[in-house]
């Protein structure tokens, strides 16, 4: 943005109506200035997430509402993907590649059906956690061989270690999100979890561990093949 500058403008580069008494012209409005007023205008309130109306001249207000309101949020949200990570040493899951129709690859944990199996990951959280209960979203993907309707479960448990404290401190009660296969072969996304209270001492800034298990018979109807993890959203309330 820049005020306008063209020979029209005044000294302080403002606009003028002109005066023909005393010879001032009018101010010019050149169109690289009109478009640049226009694309400010148009980037914050598409910005915002808003579609262009014509007919609607509360737009900006919309949008600066919108990004307020966003800014001043009580809760955050992080993701950790799969490649954070790693089995645990006790029946931990093994980790393979996938590949889908674009050659792109990714390398996750399969979480067997022959026992309960668990990944371990770790995650320094934000600043403005207010230390509170944690909710959480799973990802994951549905082999070919499932059915819809095919139940899952997962359990996730969490400790907060701080700056020079061992990592063997308890972990909180842990939380189940469940979920059913919609299509074979496809990836998921679980409802929310209920709230997940962190072990140890949790505060903003801690790094907090979490454990995460299959419950690899747990339904009516389990899901009898191996599951694939592709990582966690988790969701904190603010300080």
């Amino acid at each position: 943005m820049k005020r306008i500058d063209n020979p029209t403008a005044t000294e302080n580069n403002l606009f003028t109506e002109g005066s023909p008494q005393t010879g001032v012209l009018a101010t010019v409005l050149p169109a690289d200035w009109l478009n640049m007023v226009q694309e400010e205008l148009v980037n914050a309130i598409e910005g915002a997430g808003l579609e262009l109306n014509g007919n609607d001249q509360t737009q900006l207000l919309k949008a600066i509402q919108a990004i307020a309101a966003s800014q001043n949020s009580s809760t955050g949200t992080i993701y950790i993907g799969c490649g954070a990570m790693t089995p645990s040493a006790t029946d931990g899951a093994e980790f393979v590649s996938l590949e889908d129709a674009n050659g792109m690859t990714r390398r996750v944990p399969a979480f067997a059906n022959d026992k309960d199996r668990s990944v371990c990951l770790e995650y320094p959280m934000p600043l403005d956690w207010n230390g509170g209960p944690l909710t959480t979203q799973l990802f994951w993907h549905a082999p070919g061989t499932a059915v819809a309707g095919d139940e899952i479960r997962f359990t996730l448990a969490s400790v907060a270690v701080g700056d020079g404290e061992a990592p063997g401190a308890a972990l909180g009660a842990a939380v189940a999100v469940t979920d059913a296969v919609i299509a074979a072969g496809a990836d998921h996304e679980s409802a929310t979890s209920g709230p997940m209270t962190v072990g140890g001492v949790p505060a903003g800034g801690r790094m907090v561990r979490f454990k995460f298990t299959r419950d690899f018979d747990y339904g009516a109807q389990p899901l009898a093949d191996i599951v694939h993890g592709l990582g966690l959203s988790i969701t904190y309330n603010k300080a």
